[in-house]
């Protein structure tokens, strides 16, 4: 098991419905944003409605977004299935809260599996619209590699310095802890029962495992001075996997406009 500084004060997640607006707020912008790429598409590349794939490539990615975020609500309910289950007395707390690392564990490693996807879904529109090849398998590695490549027509769009930076901040991180995951072993998390006499409020708590804190450097920061919370981590890694996504759409939209090939003038939709 990770092993928990028990003197760190704990970093969870207060205010829930808060931090799920903040959430929404982004999908919802990453919902326009996308619309807008299928609109960039036909209005400055193609000129009409033929081209079908960037609609398929554009859905895809907003599937996998509406699939994060439904992990996410889906560990907040098994962490309070739980909590009702703590409070109504449940004889056996140990067996309790043993269940609860557990599920609340899957949950998380579903919401890390889908980022993923997310990121190679990025990467094949990515390739589609601005790789030169109109191809859509590059996926995030190839599309990062591609960033790189001075020979690659990426190299010289907006996108490949954001793509680069994501890539090198965080996701590749993430990548291999997916990785470790799948092939190598399990990533166990720490969990602990508390009561607060004064209210009578009983809690468990599942803790971040401790990989997938130490391969994000945020997240390792934050853990030198704090205990983070497995619904932090979630809350952490999803607004990050939602902004990150947000952030390489709008250099996608900027890259259509400075490689028009539809005349202002000639626009279809105006």
């Amino acid at each position: 098991m990770a092993l928990i500084n028990k003197n760190h004060p704990i970093l969870d997640v207060e205010e829930v419905e808060s931090a799920l607006k903040v959430v929404d707020q982004a999908i919802r912008e990453l919902s326009d944003n996308l619309i807008g790429v299928g609109v960039d598409h036909i209005n400055k590349i193609v000129g009409d409605l033929s081209d079908y794939d960037i609609y398929h490539l554009r859905d895809n990615i907003m599937y996998r977004v509406h699939s994060i975020r439904f992990h996410l609500v889906l560990l907040l309910r098994t962490r309070q299935h739980n909590e009702v289950k703590i409070h109504s007395g449940h004889p056996h707390k140990a067996i309790l809260m043993n269940a609860q690392r557990d599920e609340q564990m899957a949950v998380f490693e579903s919401i890390v599996f889908h980022s993923c996807s997310l990121f190679d879904y990025l990467g094949n529109i990515v390739d589609y619209v601005a790789a030169g090849h109109k191809r859509k398998k590059l996926q995030w590695r190839g599309a990062a590699k591609a960033a790189r490549d001075k020979n690659n027509p990426l190299h010289n769009s907006p996108l490949a310095t954001t793509i680069d930076k994501h890539s090198r901040q965080w996701i590749d991180k993430l990548y291999d802890y997916r990785s470790d995951l799948i092939h190598f072993k399990s990533d166990p998390c720490d969990v602990i029962y508390t009561h607060t006499g004064r209210d009578g409020k009983h809690e468990i708590i599942v803790f971040a495992p401790s990989r997938f804190v130490k391969s994000i450097a945020v997240l390792r920061e934050k853990s030198k001075t704090h205990k983070l919370s497995l619904l932090f981590a979630a809350f952490w890694l999803v607004e990050y996997s939602t902004n990150s996504t947000l952030d390489i759409i709008g250099d996608l939209r900027e890259h259509m406009e400075m490689n028009r090939r539809v005349k202002e003038e000639d626009q279809l939709f105006r």
